[in-house]
């Protein structure tokens, strides 16, 4: 799945160890797309271990007001017959401006009905 919006949130990056000793963090971000007069909000997680770790950490350069495409997969989960849900970032980009409502064309129509 694909969302084209701007960041309005994101937390700082949260590290542990896995049992093996594998490094991991984790940041969540809060993508708006802009679209209509109730935007949509998506909160996803951009979740990396071990070589990837730099991603979520370091090499991580985007910031709140930024225009981003993101691609994401969304997971349900169910543990002690409670469920979860999860959006989690594959791929994240900088891009341009998001794209506005459409404009609808309000001149007079010519057919006869």
């Amino acid at each position: 799945m694909n969302i084209q919006g701007k960041i309005e949130a994101i937390t700082e990056a949260v590290t542990g160890t896995t049992k093996d000793g594998t490094e991991w963090a984790k940041r969540t971000i809060v993508v708006n797309d802009g679209i209509g007069d109730y935007p949509n909000r998506l909160v996803m997680n951009l979740f990396k271990k071990g070589e990837y770790l730099k991603i979520a950490t370091t090499d991580f350069n985007y910031a709140v007001g930024d225009n981003v495409t993101v691609e994401y997969s969304t997971r349900a989960n169910e543990y002690e017959d409670k469920w979860y849900g999860d959006n989690s970032i594959f791929k994240i980009e900088k891009s341009e401006a998001i794209n506005e409502s459409p404009k609808v064309d309000e001149s007079p129509d010519d057919l006869p009905f």
